[in-house]
């Protein structure tokens, strides 16, 4: 009896081992970012109906993962061995502290002789940016972008260009707007946080992301080029790939023996 069932318990402990192992269908979004500088970073975005995955072969160590359904983002530093929990709980928080930071820095400046006050404000300026919010005028149809022919859009603050954004739509990408919604998600998510910090930290408007989709294009953005408060070219993102492969399972949860850290908008 016990030669029969040693091998089945031993088989099965495999099975339960090798669970975690297990491939899940995945969409693969595969770009490439280049700085003013021209250093290239491959970043792989992996979509499935509820959740995102990002990683980029710059940061190694760090991978972000959002679960739709729950609202929370996961950022995860492998080198370290602990994750900071990103949920609207963490976020409110954030902006508490923000908000603080700002009424203090509001209060230095109120105390500066006027001629320091002035000359600090107009440091302010140029590092931040206009307070405008960035705006789109469609500038080109069937723009190519790789293989595709996308729509381009032209977005800026003020007259400082600030971002140009070209649009493929789902159906000239070959795919269901549905296989998108969390990363939508997580975008609404972000563009809701930074509008608040926005709120918080009058002038934030260079932290400010532009709409992922102007004009309510159905689409998905394949290049991105994001210029500085001064209107220059700072950081190019443009999409190589997208397919469909298969990602491990374990591959979408934080290891069990990595410990959590919590957020603080601080510097320290």
């Amino acid at each position: 009896m016990k030669k029969i069932f040693s091998p089945l318990f031993t088989c099965l402990c495999f099975l339960l081992c090798s669970s975690s192992l297990l491939a899940q269908d995945v969409l693969l979004i595969t770009s490439e970012m280049l700085d003013k500088k021209a250093k290239s970073t491959v970043n792989r975005v992996y979509l499935t109906a509820d959740k995102v995955l990002m990683e980029s072969d710059d940061q190694n160590e760090m991978t972000t993962l959002y679960d739709a359904t729950k609202e929370e983002m996961y950022l995860i530093n492998h080198k370290k061995k602990e994750y900071t929990l990103m949920d609207k709980a963490a976020m409110a928080e954030m902006n508490a502290q923000m908000q603080e930071a700002a009424r203090q820095m509001e209060q230095t400046l109120q105390q500066m002789p006027e001629s320091q006050r002035k000359m600090m404000e107009e440091q302010m300026r140029k590092i931040m940016g206009s307070k405008e919010p960035v705006t789109y005028e469609k500038e080109q149809a069937q723009a190519p972008v790789k293989n595709w022919k996308s729509t381009k859009y032209v977005g800026k603050s003020g007259d400082k260009l600030r971002h140009e954004v070209y649009v493929v739509t789902y159906k000239d990408l070959g795919e269901d707007k549905d296989n998108f919604k969390a990363l939508v998600s997580l975008y609404t998510l972000l563009q809701s946080q930074l509008q608040e910090m926005g709120r918080n930290m009058p002038g934030m408007m260079a932290f400010s992301m532009p709409e992922m989709l102007p004009g309510g294009e159905e689409g998905l953005p394949v290049k991105s080029i994001y210029y500085d408060v001064q209107g220059q070219p700072d950081i190019t993102s443009t999409m190589n790939t997208i397919e469909k492969t298969t990602l491990a399972a374990d591959k979408w949860q934080v290891p069990p023996k990595y410990k959590q850290k919590k957020f603080t908008a601080s510097a320290k």
